[in-house]
């Protein structure tokens, strides 16, 4: 009885002591598959699921916890990797995206942002606030428009791949400057780097 009372005291403090996270984190006991950790434990950034939650609702897309959507890697409770294209398969998402929330750039540990396949028409303004985005793929969506502020965001990124797939008829001229190119296109007003 002695051992059994101390094994049920180990299992509820080891619990406990888990489940703790600072008060910007918050704990899942359990986390679904396609949900990858690097280091760290099970506290996720509430900025983090805040911007997932809301891309869930925005899209009503058919997840029970936001934890679900595409696949997801994390790095000391940071969100790193999004992959929500719309594949047709497990890797991406269930449903099509349509619209980005604009608390979007709340994700600034982000690194790899997938969002292929989907009828995403523009890019919220807090787009350019993901400070740590390396590469972002949206090729084969419906941007009609990529805001204002997105000509910033080659100023204050370090972006090694930013990949759009743009009908010929809307380049209106490329200019090739030191590896990257500057592509003007006729219905945006902006001067766009890739």
């Amino acid at each position: 009885m002695k051992k059994l009372t101390i094994i049920i005291i180990i299992s509820i403090f080891t619990e406990w002591g888990f489940a703790q996270c600072d008060s910007a984190y918050t704990y899942f006991s359990e986390l679904p598959d396609n949900v990858t950790i690097l280091v760290g434990d099970s506290c996720f950034y509430n900025d983090d699921i805040a911007v997932l939650d809301s891309m869930v609702s925005q899209n009503n897309l058919d997840y029970g916890s936001s934890l679900e959507l595409g696949t997801q890697t994390w790095f000391n409770g940071r969100l790193r990797f999004l992959v929500a294209g719309n594949y047709g398969n497990s890797s991406g998402v269930n449903d099509t995206i349509y619209t980005l929330p604009e608390n979007i750039g709340d994700l600034t540990d982000l690194a790899s942002l997938y969002l292929e396949w989907n009828r995403i028409s523009e890019l919220p303004e807090s787009f350019s606030e993901m400070t740590g985005l390396f590469s972002c793929y949206l090729n084969n969506n419906v941007l009609t428009s990529i805001g204002d502020s997105i000509g910033n965001i080659f100023l204050i990124w370090d972006i090694m791949s930013f990949h759009l797939f743009l009908n010929r008829s809307a380049i209106l001229r490329i200019y090739p400057i030191s590896g990257y190119s500057i592509i003007i296109l006729k219905p945006f007003r902006i001067v766009f780097v890739i």
